[in-house]
């Protein structure tokens, strides 16, 4: 019983120390719109509420809406670069919440790209499955390392292989020892070794290979199409087998996309990638959060109000009923929040 009435003297003082902190909320938007070129502002890609947030709608986040690459027409707003406009305007960031990972900016407006200017073309044989149960040679070497490498069977991987290469390549073990040393990852769409062919204790030859990798796997296409925010169900996606390039973000798992919102329109036959996905709100303004505090091996549950909309793992405000006591917690669920208070945790910005 003393535990527990310490732990709510705990709570009491964190909830009395942030009576005058997060009273305001910053929260992104997933998306907006704006034209190619203009300065977009904090109050283009965030909902505030309260006086402290709203004093800040006109702050530049980034001065010039431009893409990556020419043919873009997409561009992302971190919440780190948010913080990092607001610290450098002397904002108190103490006195505000923050919900959402990021604001997808969609650029309106053609863009004239450079000419283009084309390289000197070298020619590369096309993608090829390497047959390596036949006599040893470097490139059967390098193919069943690959496989092992990226976590398939021989006949899933096909290799782009470079002709300035091919002699390299098709050098034979007979007689010879193959010594082939990765210098790649298993998430490379490009892999590449140091070769080093030895007859006896003498190099003969040695060098470096590379091929592009293709895989062969299990990837989520949309089987309809899915509109922006809406929640994807099994009805909506179907499993079908192709040759992906590593890397390169595809859901391979009914798991990685059931239940999650689409950040964009996803046509029908698209294949889903992580990216286009994210987890569903579950936490509305106004909900009433049943909240555990955690001290080492107590805790203890109050309820309180939702001052901002979240997903699971986002820290949002939250204040009791009756209360002008507000702090900040993590959505574990729906209305379901978690405050760790155990000593050395480092405490979060506005408890």
């Amino acid at each position: 019983m003393k535990s527990v009435c310490q732990i709510l003297m705990v709570l009491c003082v964190l909830l009395g120390a942030a009576a005058h902190a997060a009273a305001d909320s910053v929260r992104l938007r997933t998306s907006i719109a704006a034209d190619r070129g203009s300065a977009v502002t904090l109050g283009m890609i965030a909902v505030l509420e309260g006086a402290e947030a709203e004093r800040w709608a006109d702050l530049v986040v980034l001065e010039s809406a431009e893409p990556v690459r020419a043919r873009d027409g997409w561009v992302t707003i971190s919440m780190a670069q948010v913080r990092s406009a607001l610290q450098g305007a002397g904002a108190a960031q103490a006195l505000l919440g923050f919900s959402g990972d990021s604001c997808m900016v969609r650029l309106r407006g053609a863009v004239t790209p450079a000419p283009e200017v084309k390289p000197e073309r070298v020619e590369r044989p096309g993608p090829q499955i390497v047959d390596v149960s036949g006599a040893p040679t470097v490139r059967t070497r390098f193919a069943s390392l690959l496989a092992e490498i990226y976590g398939v069977k021989p006949q899933d991987l096909r290799l782009s292989f470079n002709a300035s290469d091919e002699s390299l390549l098709s050098m034979s073990e007979h007689g010879r020892r193959i010594v082939v040393r990765p210098t790649t990852s298993g998430s490379s769409a490009r892999a590449s070794a140091e070769v080093r062919v030895l007859a006896g204790e003498r190099t003969i030859a040695s060098g470096t290979v590379s091929a592009g990798v293709e895989l062969r796997r299990r990837v989520l296409v949309a089987g309809t199409t899915i509109d922006r925010d809406a929640l994807v169900h099994g009805g909506m996606v179907r499993e079908v087998s192709m040759w992906v390039t590593p890397g390169g973000g595809e859901a391979t798992d009914l798991g990685e996309a059931v239940g999650r919102v689409a950040r964009t329109r996803i046509r029908e036959g698209d294949v889903l990638r992580l990216g286009d996905l994210e987890s569903p709100v579950v936490v509305r303004r106004g909900d009433l959060l049943s909240v555990i505090a955690l001290n080492g091996g107590v805790s203890v549950q109050v309820k309180a109000r939702a001052r901002s909309e979240g997903r699971v793992g986002d820290r949002i405000e939250l204040r009791l009923d009756g209360s002008r006591r507000s702090f900040v917690a993590v959505v574990d669920g729906p209305g379901r929040a978690v405050i760790v208070l155990d000593s050395g945790t480092e405490v979060a910005e506005g408890e």
